[in-house]
């Protein structure tokens, strides 16, 4: 009794309580598919929410891909797809393509490989992947369940959700869209801090007021459509940025990529 320390309510913490954690060394977070990403940014991390945000047709999904088949094939990760605009195959066959180095959704493509080789691809690369199996908006409430069982069931760390924007769109009609969208935002955000994984989301844009998106147009955070909350609460946002319309065929397939928010070094 006599030696009883002081009584503090929970999430107070003294400040010298926290020495073992300052003197832990900080460790590079896992590598982007492009190394210059990963100067600015230090890598991905556990418990980070990543917003990524382009014009239509600019290239997310694809870009989404590569980070996913990154971190499955480069660091053995698992990796959950909540691809809301495809289907699970055309998810399965864009990270197949990215093994074979053939656009197996096209005809041509898909004649210049034979089953064998596919097959063969789709056993070293599918084990490292699971889908969500819907297509189109989905409620908060049905969605976030499922990725607290990827994490928590089936060990899975990352996730990608692709895109936000259709969560919303078919409850519209019911309330305001900026006001679900904050409420997404902040529920991902608590999401990923509760579960620790790193959480990439992607989100639409609002209509430029100068140079289309699609035509090559500079994104900024302003840009982000419905609300400023995927901004706010994101670790990181990095935008692309395509001109779709340019007379070079060079031009036409070069992304920029842009970081925009970067709360763990400041460098953009």
């Amino acid at each position: 009794v006599f030696q009883a320390k002081p009584f503090h309510p929970a999430g107070i913490v003294e400040g010298l309580d926290l020495l073992e954690k300052v003197l832990e060394k900080p460790e590079y977070g896992l590598s982007y598919p492009w190394p210059c990403l990963d100067t600015l940014t230090y890598g991905q991390r556990e418990g980070t929410l990543t917003t990524w945000i382009a014009g239509t047709g600019v290239g997310k999904s694809q870009v989404l891909r590569e980070v996913s088949y990154h971190l499955a094939m480069t660091h053995g990760e698992k990796v959950g797809v909540i691809a809301l605009e495809e289907s699970n195959k055309a998810s399965a066959l864009g990270l197949l393509s990215l093994e074979v180095g053939v656009p197996l959704h096209l005809a041509e493509g898909r004649e210049s490989v034979t089953n064998e080789v596919i097959e063969a691809a789709a056993n070293k690369v599918l084990p490292n992947f699971a889908f969500y199996d819907h297509f189109g908006s989905v409620d908060a409430a049905v969605l976030i369940p499922k990725i607290r069982h990827m994490r928590r069931a089936m060990g899975i760390k990352w996730i990608v959700l692709d895109h936000i924007s259709i969560m919303v769109s078919g409850s519209a009609a019911e309330g305001d869209e900026r006001k679900r969208i904050d409420e997404l935002a902040t529920n991902l955000r608590t999401l990923c801090s509760e579960l620790g994984i790193g959480l990439h989301i992607v989100s639409h844009l609002r209509k430029a007021s100068g140079t289309a998106h699609e035509e090559g147009g500079a994104v900024s955070l302003q840009d982000i459509r419905g609300s400023g909350a995927p901004a706010q609460l994101s670790d990181l946002v990095i935008g692309l940025e395509r001109n779709q319309q340019a007379a070079t065929e060079a031009e036409r397939n070069t992304t920029t990529i842009r970081v925009l928010k970067n709360r763990h070094s400041g460098e953009t």
